[in-house]
């Protein structure tokens, strides 16, 4: 006896899910260790755990204090920095700055890099005042957060690359 035809509808839905699949593994791959791959690859990847890191500092800044009682501060500092360079070369890295001088390409990496990062900040700083004390709530929300924070930027800069290359053809 023969399969069912799935509709159009759940043919979709399964190209979809090998796509996000593919997609999901292809990122966790790892690559060799190019200086290109270690700028452009790993770099923003640390600085994206940093961002999600640096977001529990946020809610909870009592995490950072019990793991390094005397230097909390200078850690959270450098979270935030691993943050800012991790941003900054994914977006100088992009193929929709590849046509502008280096000087232009730092200037909006860096000018990127900072309005993501502080908008974030200022995002959670507003939030946390909303959310409720409880410990648990928080940690989800600052973790979903970045996450999504992360994912959409990385949606955004896509489309701006696909379509900076569709204008070029």
């Amino acid at each position: 006896m023969s399969e069912p035809i799935p509709s159009n509808e759940e043919s979709q839905k399964c190209k979809l899910c090998v796509t996000v699949r593919r997609s999901v593994l292809n990122f966790f791959k790892p690559r060799r260790p190019t200086a290109d791959n270690l700028l452009f690859w790993y770099a923003p990847v640390v600085g994206g755990v940093s961002y999600s890191a640096f977001s529990i500092h946020i809610f909870k800044p009592e995490v950072l204090e019990s793991l390094f009682p005397r230097s909390k501060y200078a850690v959270a500092n450098c979270l935030l920095f691993n943050a800012h360079v991790g941003c900054g070369l994914y977006l100088y890295n992009s193929r929709h700055l590849s046509a502008a001088t280096r000087y232009y390409r730092v200037m909006y990496s860096v000018y990127g890099a900072l309005l993501f990062n502080f908008g974030s900040i200022l995002l959670w700083a507003v939030t946390k005042s909303i959310l409720p004390e409880d410990s648990i709530v928080r940690t989800v929300f600052s973790l979903s957060s970045s996450i999504c924070m992360l994912v959409i930027g990385r949606e955004y800069v896509g489309y701006v690359d696909g379509w900076c290359s569709k204008q070029k053809s």
